[in-house]
Formats: C-alpha cells, sequence, structure tokens
C-alpha cells in the first residue's frame, strides 16, 4: 500500500515515478534541513547530467531528484478513500464504520494540531537557545572584564 502524508489537512499519496511539470512533490530536504513542503512542479531541467524539479518558491530554486530531496505525490481524492458499497452491509456495521470514520477525522485533527504546536515549540526553543547563547557570551565578557579589574584593585 502506498505511503500517504496528511499536510494542512489534506491528504496526499505517495507517486512511485520521478515528477512531470504539474505534479506535486512534497519537498523533505532543502537548504541543508529536512522540511516537509508541497510544492507544483512548473519546470524540469538538466544541468552536468542530473535532473532537477523547479518550484514556485522562486525561479531559481531547484532540487535534485538525485539525492531523495523530494517525492512525488498527488491528493488524495475523499471518494477514492471513501466509497462504500452499502448493499450487501448490515446498518449496524454501516453505522459502525460512519462512527470509525468520524472519530478518525477528528483524531487527525488532533495530530495536525499537535504537529502544529510542536512546530511551534520547536521554534519558539530554537529562538530561546540563540538568545541564551548571545546571554552566555556577554557574560563571559563581562565575567572577564570583572576580574580584570578585580586585579588591578589588589
Amino acid at each position: 500500500m502506498a505511503k500517504t502524508h496528511v499536510i494542512d489537512g489534506v491528504t496526499y499519496v505517495e507517486v512511485e515515478r520521478k515528477a512531470d511539470i504539474d505534479d506535486y512533490v512534497l519537498i523533505t530536504w532543502f537548504g541543508g534541513e529536512i522540511v516537509r513542503e508541497v510544492r507544483k512542479v512548473v519546470r524540469l531541467s538538466q544541468f552536468d547530467g542530473d535532473f532537477y524539479i523547479d518550484t514556485p518558491i522562486d525561479n531559481e530554486t531547484y532540487f535534485d531528484a538525485k539525492d531523495d530531496k523530494y517525492k512525488t505525490i498527488k491528493p488524495l481524492e475523499s471518494e477514492e478513500c471513501c466509497t462504500v458499497d452499502t448493499s450487501q452491509a448490515s446498518p449496524a456495521v454501516i453505522e459502525m464504520l460512519t462512527a470509525l470514520s468520524r472519530k478518525i477525522v477528528s483524531l487527525e485533527q488532533q495530530l495536525r494540531d499537535t504537529q502544529r504546536n510542536v512546530e511551534t515549540w520547536a521554534e519558539i526553543t530554537e529562538s530561546n537557545t540563540h538568545y541564551i547563547i548571545l546571554l552566555d557570551e556577554r557574560t563571559q565578557v563581562l565575567n572577564a572584564v570583572s576580574k580584570f579589574y578585580e586585579g588591578d584593585a589588589e
């Protein structure tokens, strides 16, 4: 079964092929960092024998397909995953499946909210770490100056 990704409330399924123009891709690596961004391919190019895709971030942004920096994906239409032939199912089974479907949708929303919260806290932590490093550097300078003047006082 193909791997699925839920990003910004849309379910995508991975497609086992290189991206083509107008395909959607899940960017997994950019600028030395792991990312999860969905982009639409607007142009294909080759440079020094390597295959690249261009996405709308800007006209000069390339992702090297050879290094697996993206996955080709397609949006999963709701009817693809949720059509059921109810002609031979009992009403109790249909009711149970409906309740389970509602629970899954609720859990997916909770997961998206939790992921968003984790990403927000990670950004805050990264920002705070930066400030702590700056404060530590300043404190070291102040300690050195203080020790210098303490030495003069003796």
